[in-house]
């Protein structure tokens, strides 16, 4: 009967998680369908993977080109013509398995109960919410730290099988080729790995060796760029200075500079909460100070109850440990680069937060007698409730939530769909002048309508223009062709006729074109 019993339970459970499992990809797979895309998808889609896999694995313009997405995207287009899947598809695979290597991973290491707990905060923070099916490089990049992450919690405990070297070498020369940013969280891993690995020699040097190994990886990956680069430049040298050339380049990426220490120390406090706010979508600090006061007691009670051997080798003080320096030594690293990067290139936190969340009420809930403490089931509870507000809320405003200006690009994208659905729908538009790029890559993306910028044309059959007067920032966001001070305004109130106007754009088009 027990046995009868157990089997039922069982059942029961393996039914409740391959169902919330299908509510997952279900729910991801309508997002990816919903969200207008994205300029610099866009731009990837157009730029990079549409046009190969030599052409991505060997150019670098801006916005910088995430090679290993954009890679994979470009084989993607090999087997399916959708524009969507090929853009977004290797980000929403990429949601997926991290979701369920979290739940087999830690299940394993720990019990079901943790497993589950940790995959469904990671499914419903503002992280997978807002990039875990965009057309870039991110969710791709939590997928590799959690293997990363994985690889180097076995390493700490004493398990030092290659596979565990194999997995970790592997995953940094890709996110690195992926997006360059996640050395941020390759150096967090690693000083978070080194010290529980310092009584044993010859595994501690294997390390070192494997991340050497993955950096050699690297250059090699980057290695085509930096000569196209220089070869494009017609650049005169030998091939070590070609490579210098290339490397120098790519290095002076605007967004890759250090800033005024003054003003970055000054910005620091708002950055902070605006990292806080991409973890759990309006809540500011509130989810950094919860994770800190969580960690902090864990860390204490572990330390109190444990020897320093049996802390080695336990997996729940490792990764305390390890989740601690992921959450804030990446801002002393930035303190030190004297750099406020974009906080999507910190990803690896919508990882990193479940995990420390969870692992960290898990420490908290045994005492040394084993008894169970109401402090962490509320301090869990309370993060549950956090990130479920949050979730609605970011569905209530229905867009990539962490964007500086999230509203636009869905006010773009409906507004665009508007005019050639409905103004436009019975005009020929192979005559037609955009005003901007973002709807110069969308007429791409939705009718395959490919007009390069250039100037206004006297017998142009359509014009497209935002209505608004680029501001300062606003190139940086969608690029302008030309402002509204370079419209022939003369020529299209002669010629033209205003057939559509909303917030956002206005549409004009010949008189004798009419229909």
């Amino acid at each position: 009967m027990s046995n009868a019993h157990t089997d039922s339970r069982k059942r029961g459970l393996g039914i409740a998680l391959g169902a919330a499992a299908i509510i997952i990809a279900s729910y991801y797979w309508m997002q990816m369908h919903t969200f207008a895309p994205w300029y610099d998808e866009l731009y990837s889609l157009k730029a990079f993977a549409l046009n190969g896999v030599r052409y991505t694995a060997t150019h670098w313009p801006l916005p910088n080109n995430h090679v290993l997405y954009n890679v994979l995207a470009a084989l993607v287009s090999k087997l399916t013509p959708d524009k969507l899947i090929i853009m977004r598809g290797i980000s929403y695979a990429s949601l997926l398995a991290t979701t369920a290597i979290l739940y087999a991973w830690l299940s394993r290491a720990f019990d079901r109960t943790v497993g589950v707990a940790t995959a469904a905060l990671f499914a419903l923070g503002t992280y997978a919410q807002g990039f875990g099916v965009q057309g870039r490089g991110y969710s791709l990049a939590m997928l590799l730290f959690t293997l990363a992450l994985v690889a180097c919690s076995h390493l700490s405990r004493g398990d030092t099988r290659r596979r565990w070297y194999v997995l970790w070498t592997v995953s940094i020369a890709l996110a690195v080729y992926d997006v360059p940013s996640n050395l941020y969280w390759i150096l967090l891993l690693f000083a978070g790995t080194v010290p529980f690995m310092r009584r044993d020699l010859r595994a501690t040097l294997a390390y070192c060796a494997s991340c050497a190994l993955g950096a050699v990886l690297t250059f090699c990956a980057y290695l085509p760029i930096w000569l196209t680069t220089a070869r494009e430049a017609a650049f005169a040298g030998t091939l070590l200075q070609s490579i210098a050339y290339g490397m120098k380049q790519m290095l002076s990426n605007q967004y890759v500079q250090s800033i005024d220490r003054a003003t970055m120390l000054q910005g620091l406090p708002a950055y902070v909460s605006e990292v806080g706010g991409a973890i759990s979508f309006g809540f500011g600090y509130l989810p950094l100070v919860l994770a800190a006061a969580l960690l902090v007691a864990a860390l204490a009670v572990s330390m109190r109850r444990d020897t320093p051997e049996g802390r080695t080798r336990d997996d729940s003080f490792q990764l305390l440990v390890k989740m601690t320096i992921c959450l804030f030594g990446i801002f002393a690293i930035i303190t030190l680069q004297s750099a406020l990067p974009y906080t999507r290139t910190l990803c690896f936190l919508g990882v990193a937060f479940p995990l420390a969340m969870v692992v960290s009420a898990r420490a908290l809930a045994q005492n040394p007698h084993g008894r169970r403490q109401l402090l962490p089931k509320a301090a869990l509870a309370a993060a549950f409730c956090m990130l479920a507000v949050s979730f609605f809320g970011f569905q209530t405003r229905g867009v990539f939530a962490p964007l500086s200006d999230p509203q636009v690009f869905q006010q773009k994208d409906a507004s665009l769909k508007t005019v050639f659905t409905k103004t436009l729908a019975n005009r020929r538009t192979d005559n037609i002048i955009l005003g901007d790029e973002y709807s110069a890559l969308s007429c791409f993306y939705y009718w395959d309508v490919d007009k390069q910028p250039g100037r206004f044309e006297s017998d142009a059959e359509v014009v497209i223009l935002d209505d608004r007067e680029p501001q300062p920032g606003y190139e940086k966001a969608w690029p302008s062709y030309f402002g509204h001070a370079d419209v022939p305004w003369d020529s299209i109130n002669a010629n033209m006729d205003l057939v559509y106007r909303d917030s956002t754009y206005s549409v004009y088009v010949r008189r004798d074109d009419k229909s």
